[in-house]
């Protein structure tokens, strides 16, 4: 998805799109998280991981509660789903656990 803004389009206009990229972006970079997994992750984990690649790999910044976001709309989409494991999340409560779907892992691979 390539979200566009015309030269005479206001300056929101453009930061908007700029925003939709930005969306696009961090799903591409979820994916690309759970591709270089051996196992399954929580959610806690691809924020964790993918704050270290923000740095590693100059990706896009993105806000934890926009990581978690973005992962849902990609089990919304069929591209992540829940890996039928359970792990603890920092607060000690249960975690589910996602990994990318057969599809898209064989795309991937």
């Amino acid at each position: 998805m390539n979200a566009h803004a015309r030269n005479t389009d206001p300056e929101t206009s453009h930061e908007a799109a700029a925003s939709v990229a930005n969306l696009t972006e961090v799903k591409r970079n979820i994916l690309l998280i759970l591709e270089g997994s051996s196992e399954p992750m929580m959610d806690w984990e691809i924020v964790r991981k993918y704050y270290e690649y923000t740095t590693v790999h100059n990706w896009a910044w993105a806000m934890e509660q926009s990581i978690r976001s973005r992962r849902a709309d990609l089990v919304r989409d069929g591209k992540i789903e829940f890996a039928n494991d359970w792990g603890q999340s920092v607060t000690g409560r249960r975690s589910r656990k996602w990994r990318l779907t057969p599809r898209v892992s064989k795309m991937l691979h």
